[in-house]
Protein backbone atom coordinates (compact mmCIF):
# COMPACT_ATOMS: atom_id res chain seq x y z
CA UNK A 1 0.00 0.00 0.00
CA UNK A 2 1.48 3.27 -0.88
CA UNK A 3 1.73 6.35 1.09
CA UNK A 4 -0.81 8.83 1.36
CA UNK A 5 1.82 11.67 0.04
CA UNK A 6 2.61 9.47 -2.75
CA UNK A 7 0.82 11.26 -5.67
CA UNK A 8 1.65 14.72 -4.60
CA UNK A 9 5.66 13.98 -4.60
CA UNK A 10 5.00 11.78 -7.53
CA UNK A 11 3.35 14.89 -9.31
CA UNK A 12 6.10 16.79 -8.23
CA UNK A 13 8.66 14.73 -9.68
CA UNK A 14 7.07 14.82 -12.76
CA UNK A 15 7.27 18.48 -13.10
CA UNK A 16 10.50 18.77 -12.23
CA UNK A 17 11.54 16.02 -15.11
CA UNK A 18 9.39 18.41 -17.80
CA UNK A 19 10.70 21.74 -16.68
CA UNK A 20 14.56 19.88 -16.73
CA UNK A 21 13.63 19.07 -20.34
CA UNK A 22 12.18 22.10 -21.44
CA UNK A 23 15.38 23.91 -20.20
CA UNK A 24 17.66 21.50 -22.06
CA UNK A 25 15.41 22.36 -25.34
CA UNK A 26 15.58 25.84 -24.42
CA UNK A 27 18.96 26.14 -24.09
CA UNK A 28 19.97 23.97 -26.99
CA UNK A 29 17.79 26.04 -29.32
CA UNK A 30 18.84 29.30 -27.62
CA UNK A 31 21.50 30.22 -30.78
CA UNK A 32 17.85 29.48 -32.97
CA UNK A 33 16.09 32.60 -30.64
CA UNK A 34 18.92 34.72 -30.79
CA UNK A 35 19.29 34.31 -34.91
CA UNK A 36 15.23 34.62 -35.07
CA UNK A 37 15.56 37.81 -33.15
CA UNK A 38 17.85 38.93 -35.06
CA UNK A 39 16.32 38.75 -38.06
CA UNK A 40 14.81 42.12 -39.57
CA UNK A 41 11.72 40.99 -40.62
CA UNK A 42 10.57 39.77 -37.11
CA UNK A 43 12.15 41.03 -34.30
CA UNK A 44 11.50 44.60 -35.16
CA UNK A 45 8.49 46.15 -36.62
CA UNK A 46 8.78 48.08 -40.17
CA UNK A 47 9.05 51.73 -38.35
CA UNK A 48 12.44 50.13 -36.81
CA UNK A 49 14.93 50.72 -39.19
CA UNK A 50 17.91 50.57 -36.34
CA UNK A 51 20.88 48.59 -36.91
CA UNK A 52 24.02 48.42 -39.35
CA UNK A 53 23.31 49.00 -43.30
CA UNK A 54 25.65 48.94 -45.96
CA UNK A 55 25.18 49.77 -49.96
CA UNK A 56 26.33 47.05 -52.52
CA UNK A 57 26.83 49.01 -54.80
CA UNK A 58 28.95 52.13 -54.75
CA UNK A 59 26.93 55.06 -56.41
CA UNK A 60 29.62 58.38 -56.89
CA UNK A 61 27.28 60.31 -59.29
CA UNK A 62 23.77 60.42 -58.34
CA UNK A 63 21.19 59.60 -61.37
CA UNK A 64 17.39 61.21 -61.35
CA UNK A 65 14.91 58.21 -60.52
CA UNK A 66 13.51 57.06 -64.04
CA UNK A 67 17.19 58.29 -65.62
CA UNK A 68 17.41 61.36 -67.51
CA UNK A 69 20.58 64.65 -67.04
CA UNK A 70 20.39 66.00 -63.87
CA UNK A 71 18.49 69.24 -64.05
CA UNK A 72 21.36 72.00 -63.46
CA UNK A 73 20.75 75.44 -63.94
CA UNK A 74 23.46 77.70 -66.37
CA UNK A 75 25.01 78.75 -62.96
CA UNK A 76 25.19 74.81 -61.70
CA UNK A 77 26.59 73.49 -64.62
CA UNK A 78 29.61 76.26 -64.51
CA UNK A 79 30.26 75.01 -60.88
CA UNK A 80 29.89 71.37 -62.00
CA UNK A 81 32.12 71.96 -64.41
CA UNK A 82 34.85 73.58 -62.07
CA UNK A 83 33.88 70.94 -59.53
CA UNK A 84 34.90 67.89 -61.73
CA UNK A 85 38.52 69.64 -63.09
CA UNK A 86 39.09 70.02 -59.01
CA UNK A 87 38.68 66.84 -58.88
CA UNK A 88 40.66 65.30 -61.81
CA UNK A 89 43.35 67.52 -61.00
CA UNK A 90 43.29 65.93 -57.57
CA UNK A 91 43.42 69.74 -56.31
CA UNK A 92 45.96 71.17 -53.68
CA UNK A 93 48.06 68.51 -53.94
CA UNK A 94 49.08 68.51 -57.51
CA UNK A 95 49.51 71.94 -58.36
CA UNK A 96 52.10 71.86 -54.82
CA UNK A 97 54.02 68.84 -55.87
CA UNK A 98 54.61 70.37 -59.64
CA UNK A 99 55.95 73.29 -57.03
CA UNK A 100 58.25 70.75 -55.18
CA UNK A 101 56.52 71.69 -51.84
CA UNK A 102 55.12 69.46 -49.04
CA UNK A 103 51.59 69.91 -48.92
CA UNK A 104 50.59 70.97 -45.83
CA UNK A 105 48.94 74.23 -44.48
CA UNK A 106 51.89 75.83 -43.16
CA UNK A 107 53.51 75.81 -46.56
CA UNK A 108 50.33 77.27 -48.36
CA UNK A 109 50.68 80.00 -45.88
CA UNK A 110 54.22 80.33 -46.40
CA UNK A 111 53.33 80.24 -50.38
CA UNK A 112 51.24 82.80 -49.89
CA UNK A 113 53.38 85.02 -48.24
CA UNK A 114 55.99 84.33 -51.19
CA UNK A 115 54.02 85.32 -53.69
CA UNK A 116 53.25 83.26 -56.96
CA UNK A 117 54.20 79.61 -57.13
CA UNK A 118 54.23 77.54 -60.45
CA UNK A 119 50.68 77.36 -62.21
CA UNK A 120 49.35 79.51 -59.58
CA UNK A 121 50.03 83.01 -61.21
CA UNK A 122 48.85 85.62 -59.01
CA UNK A 123 48.82 86.10 -55.00
CA UNK A 124 45.30 87.05 -55.33
CA UNK A 125 44.44 83.91 -57.35
CA UNK A 126 45.94 81.44 -55.05
CA UNK A 127 43.90 82.48 -51.59
CA UNK A 128 41.01 82.34 -53.97
CA UNK A 129 41.50 78.57 -53.54
CA UNK A 130 41.35 78.55 -49.98
CA UNK A 131 37.68 79.94 -50.41
CA UNK A 132 35.95 77.30 -48.27
CA UNK A 133 32.97 77.17 -50.55
CA UNK A 134 34.89 76.79 -53.89
CA UNK A 135 35.00 73.72 -55.81
CA UNK A 136 38.82 73.18 -55.14
CA UNK A 137 38.46 73.84 -51.24
CA UNK A 138 35.52 71.32 -50.95
CA UNK A 139 37.21 68.34 -52.94
CA UNK A 140 40.12 69.16 -50.42
CA UNK A 141 38.18 69.22 -47.57
CA UNK A 142 36.52 66.07 -47.86
CA UNK A 143 39.08 63.87 -49.01
CA UNK A 144 42.22 65.23 -46.99
CA UNK A 145 41.12 67.34 -43.60
CA UNK A 146 38.28 64.71 -42.95
CA UNK A 147 35.30 67.39 -42.96
CA UNK A 148 31.83 66.24 -43.79
CA UNK A 149 31.27 65.05 -46.95
CA UNK A 150 27.51 66.30 -46.27
CA UNK A 151 23.42 65.34 -47.62
CA UNK A 152 23.53 63.25 -49.68
CA UNK A 153 26.73 62.48 -50.52
CA UNK A 154 27.08 60.98 -47.17
CA UNK A 155 24.22 58.61 -47.95
CA UNK A 156 25.84 57.29 -51.23
CA UNK A 157 29.12 56.18 -49.14
CA UNK A 158 30.52 52.99 -49.67
CA UNK A 159 30.79 52.65 -46.21
CA UNK A 160 28.63 51.25 -43.54
CA UNK A 161 26.42 53.12 -41.44
CA UNK A 162 24.37 52.35 -38.05
CA UNK A 163 20.66 53.75 -37.43
CA UNK A 164 19.82 54.12 -33.72
CA UNK A 165 16.99 54.81 -32.86
CA UNK A 166 15.72 55.97 -29.47
CA UNK A 167 12.47 58.05 -28.19
CA UNK A 168 11.86 61.15 -30.18
CA UNK A 169 15.07 60.82 -32.00
CA UNK A 170 16.84 59.37 -35.02
CA UNK A 171 20.57 59.16 -35.11
CA UNK A 172 23.01 58.02 -38.10
CA UNK A 173 26.64 56.94 -37.01
CA UNK A 174 28.76 57.01 -40.22
CA UNK A 175 31.78 55.42 -40.70
CA UNK A 176 32.86 57.52 -43.18
CA UNK A 177 34.73 60.66 -41.71
CA UNK A 178 33.12 59.92 -37.92
CA UNK A 179 29.82 62.03 -39.03
CA UNK A 180 26.82 61.79 -37.63
CA UNK A 181 23.55 63.17 -37.82
CA UNK A 182 20.34 63.52 -35.21
CA UNK A 183 16.87 63.41 -36.61
CA UNK A 184 14.43 65.14 -34.59
CA UNK A 185 10.64 63.09 -34.60
CA UNK A 186 7.61 65.32 -34.67
CA UNK A 187 9.88 68.40 -34.69
CA UNK A 188 9.83 71.41 -36.00
CA UNK A 189 12.75 73.46 -37.24
CA UNK A 190 15.02 75.65 -35.31
CA UNK A 191 14.64 79.23 -36.25
CA UNK A 192 17.71 79.86 -38.25
CA UNK A 193 18.64 83.22 -36.24
CA UNK A 194 19.41 80.12 -33.61
CA UNK A 195 21.00 77.58 -36.11
CA UNK A 196 23.92 78.46 -37.64
CA UNK A 197 24.13 76.18 -41.45
CA UNK A 198 25.64 73.09 -41.20
CA UNK A 199 27.87 70.56 -43.43
CA UNK A 200 24.69 68.28 -42.86
CA UNK A 201 22.26 70.43 -42.20
CA UNK A 202 19.23 70.12 -39.63
CA UNK A 203 16.99 67.92 -39.68
CA UNK A 204 13.39 66.74 -38.64
CA UNK A 205 11.48 63.56 -39.65
CA UNK A 206 8.18 62.11 -39.26
CA UNK A 207 6.17 58.61 -39.98
CA UNK A 208 3.91 58.56 -42.58
CA UNK A 209 2.95 54.57 -42.48
CA UNK A 210 6.19 52.48 -42.70
CA UNK A 211 8.23 55.13 -44.12
CA UNK A 212 10.49 57.68 -42.25
CA UNK A 213 10.20 60.80 -43.88
CA UNK A 214 13.01 63.21 -43.02
CA UNK A 215 13.42 66.90 -44.31
CA UNK A 216 16.69 69.06 -44.12
CA UNK A 217 17.75 72.11 -44.38
CA UNK A 218 19.74 75.30 -43.53
CA UNK A 219 22.65 73.84 -45.55
CA UNK A 220 26.27 75.55 -45.67
CA UNK A 221 27.77 75.99 -48.83
CA UNK A 222 30.82 73.40 -48.12
CA UNK A 223 30.09 70.05 -49.91
CA UNK A 224 28.83 68.35 -52.49
CA UNK A 225 25.63 66.55 -52.92
CA UNK A 226 28.00 63.72 -54.34
CA UNK A 227 31.42 62.70 -55.23
CA UNK A 228 31.54 63.50 -58.99
CA UNK A 229 31.00 67.33 -57.49
CA UNK A 230 27.51 68.27 -58.17
CA UNK A 231 26.81 71.47 -56.63
CA UNK A 232 24.45 73.21 -53.84
CA UNK A 233 23.87 76.42 -52.27
CA UNK A 234 22.70 77.54 -49.37
CA UNK A 235 18.91 76.87 -50.66
CA UNK A 236 19.39 73.28 -50.35
CA UNK A 237 16.30 71.23 -49.60
CA UNK A 238 16.57 67.44 -49.11
CA UNK A 239 13.44 65.42 -48.15
CA UNK A 240 14.42 61.29 -47.58
CA UNK A 241 11.91 58.68 -47.44
CA UNK A 242 13.66 55.32 -46.19
CA UNK A 243 11.56 52.33 -45.73
CA UNK A 244 12.54 48.56 -44.90
CA UNK A 245 11.98 46.40 -48.14
CA UNK A 246 12.02 42.88 -48.91
CA UNK A 247 11.08 41.49 -45.80
CA UNK A 248 13.16 44.03 -43.62
CA UNK A 249 16.99 42.60 -45.61
CA UNK A 250 17.07 46.19 -47.07
CA UNK A 251 16.63 49.61 -46.48
CA UNK A 252 15.32 51.35 -49.63
CA UNK A 253 16.04 55.83 -49.29
CA UNK A 254 14.19 58.05 -51.95
CA UNK A 255 15.90 60.95 -52.11
CA UNK A 256 14.65 64.18 -53.77
CA UNK A 257 16.76 67.41 -54.04
CA UNK A 258 15.97 70.83 -54.14
CA UNK A 259 17.89 73.67 -55.04
CA UNK A 260 16.61 76.54 -57.35
CA UNK A 261 19.89 77.96 -57.39
CA UNK A 262 21.52 75.06 -58.94
CA UNK A 263 18.72 72.96 -60.35
CA UNK A 264 15.89 74.01 -62.63
CA UNK A 265 13.55 71.82 -61.14
CA UNK A 266 13.21 69.23 -57.77
CA UNK A 267 14.72 66.08 -58.70
CA UNK A 268 14.87 62.65 -56.89
CA UNK A 269 17.51 59.67 -56.62
CA UNK A 270 17.22 56.22 -54.95
CA UNK A 271 19.94 54.56 -52.96
CA UNK A 272 19.47 50.57 -51.41
CA UNK A 273 21.44 49.54 -48.54
CA UNK A 274 21.64 45.79 -46.89
CA UNK A 275 20.82 44.89 -43.20
CA UNK A 276 24.49 43.91 -42.17
CA UNK A 277 24.41 42.61 -38.15
CA UNK A 278 27.86 40.95 -38.65
CA UNK A 279 29.18 44.63 -39.40
CA UNK A 280 30.70 46.80 -37.10
CA UNK A 281 30.74 50.47 -37.91
CA UNK A 282 34.37 51.43 -37.01
CA UNK A 283 35.02 54.95 -36.35
CA UNK A 284 38.27 55.34 -34.93
CA UNK A 285 40.12 55.97 -38.41
CA UNK A 286 41.60 58.77 -40.11
CA UNK A 287 39.76 59.72 -43.65
CA UNK A 288 43.08 59.57 -46.14
CA UNK A 289 43.95 56.07 -44.65
CA UNK A 290 42.58 52.76 -46.09
CA UNK A 291 40.90 50.77 -43.04
CA UNK A 292 38.16 48.53 -44.44
CA UNK A 293 38.44 46.16 -47.68
CA UNK A 294 35.58 47.23 -49.92
CA UNK A 295 36.13 44.50 -52.29
CA UNK A 296 32.61 43.62 -51.98
CA UNK A 297 31.02 46.79 -52.89
CA UNK A 298 30.50 47.18 -56.46
CA UNK A 299 31.80 50.10 -58.17
CA UNK A 300 35.30 50.35 -56.20
CA UNK A 301 38.45 51.10 -58.18
CA UNK A 302 41.54 49.94 -56.89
Amino acid sequence: MKPAGAPAESARRNRTVVVVIAAIVIWSCAPCLVAHARSPATATGPRDISGVWWTKTYTPHLIPVGGGEVPLTDRGRKLYGQAQEAIKNLTFENTFAKAGLVPSWKDYADAIRRGPVTELHTQAEFAGKLDKTSPTAIVYGTSRKCLPPGVPRIMAAPYPFRIVQTRGQVTFLYEMNRVYRIVRIDAKHINTDYWDPSYTGEAVGRWEGDTLVIDTANFNEETFLDRSGLPHSDQLHVIERLRKVHGGTQLEALISIEDPAMYSRPWTTRLVYEWRPDVTVQGDWVCDEKHRDLAEVRGIHP
